[in-house]
């Protein structure tokens, strides 16, 4: 019961501030009475479909996921329904910023960086650290100190591709998906992979861990959030 109120609350959080940001409601309202005031409305969410089991493109070619699931739930408090734009990670705050959808999606870290381009809802969920992804074969990496003066791929726009250029790194390769990463390491192109745990998880439950395996995780809080 306790589980279930906290995510109602959540969820009504997050559809009064979309609401109210998009200016459908706005006079400082309520939650609850703001989600009403976007009956009807077509919500345009941007997303990277392309880091599963967060999101990505079904067999159907729907976008789908965890984010998606949570993105619907916020919409039908509000009776709204959703249109979701695919695009490249790095596109995500531009395109919330710009006004060219109304809020963005996609394990979006909240800093005060970002905060001084858009605003964020509630958090939703809590990253303590990344993983470490490298060759199943033929590797000598075994913990952080292994990774300095090697070549390393990271996800391209992310709060870790900064962090990575100050961490001795040989090389830092920035890509736009983590299935570029793993592809990456897999095909000799870096030595390590920097990823999400839930992402490299999945990616090596279907397959991956023929090539790579997992060797250890590198400190990294981050907070995920809706922009809007």
């Amino acid at each position: 019961m306790k589980d279930t109120l906290k995510k109602g609350s959540l969820i009504l959080a997050l559809a009064g501030m979309v609401v109210l940001s998009a200016g459908c409601g706005g006079s400082g309202a309520g939650s609850a009475s703001a989600a009403s005031s976007g009956a009807g409305r077509v919500l345009k969410v941007a997303t990277e479909a392309n880091d599963p089991p967060y999101r990505y493109v079904s067999e159907k070619n729907q976008i789908v996921g965890f984010e998606m699931d949570l993105v619907k739930a916020v919409a039908k408090e509000m009776g709204a329904s959703v249109e979701f734009k695919d695009m490249k990670f790095s596109q995500l705050l531009d395109s919330v910023s710009r006004k060219d959808v109304d809020m963005a999606i996609g394990t979006l870290t909240v800093n005060e960086k970002r905060k001084q381009k858009v605003d964020f809802s509630d958090v939703y969920f809590k990253r303590s650290a990344y993983t470490v992804v490298v060759p199943k074969k033929g590797n000598s990496i075994r913990s952080e100190n292994d990774l300095k003066g090697k070549t390393v791929a990271v996800k391209k726009s992310s709060t870790f591709e900064t962090r990575a250029k100050e961490m001795g790194f040989g090389k830092v390769v920035p890509l736009d998906h983590y299935e570029d990463i793993y592809k990456a390491v897999a095909e000799g192109k870096a030595e390590a992979g920097i990823s999400d745990e839930q992402a490299a998880n999945y990616y090596l439950a279907h397959g991956g861990s023929e090539k790579l395996t997992v060797v250890g995780t590198l400190p990294g809080g981050n907070n995920f959030a809706i922009a809007i």
